[in-house]
């Protein structure tokens, strides 16, 4: 069983380390301290909502800001149009 459990995380190391390198490529001349948000959106499968426009630079991982969401949220519950300008 320790074995399983050794050769588990070594594939796991081995993910980190491919999901690491693509976001490094990714956000490397856009923002490289950014990179940890693109390797946690890769590894989950997730968008990310932040008001950071370099985020949006790039276009691997869809990038939400908070207006976008607003809009969405109107939207899905018809009120689109109804809130003031």
């Amino acid at each position: 069983m320790n074995f399983r459990i050794l050769g588990n995380l070594r594939g796991l190391q081995q993910f980190n380390f491919f999901l690491m390198s693509e976001a490094k490529k990714i956000m490397w001349d856009i923002d490289p301290k950014d990179t940890p948000f693109i390797v946690a959106a890769l590894a989950i499968g997730a968008d990310i909502l932040s008001n950071n426009k370099h985020f949006k630079k790039q276009n691997k991982i869809k990038i939400w800001d908070t207006e976008e969401v607003y809009k969405m949220f109107l939207e899905q519950r018809g009120l689109m149009g109804l809130q003031e300008e």
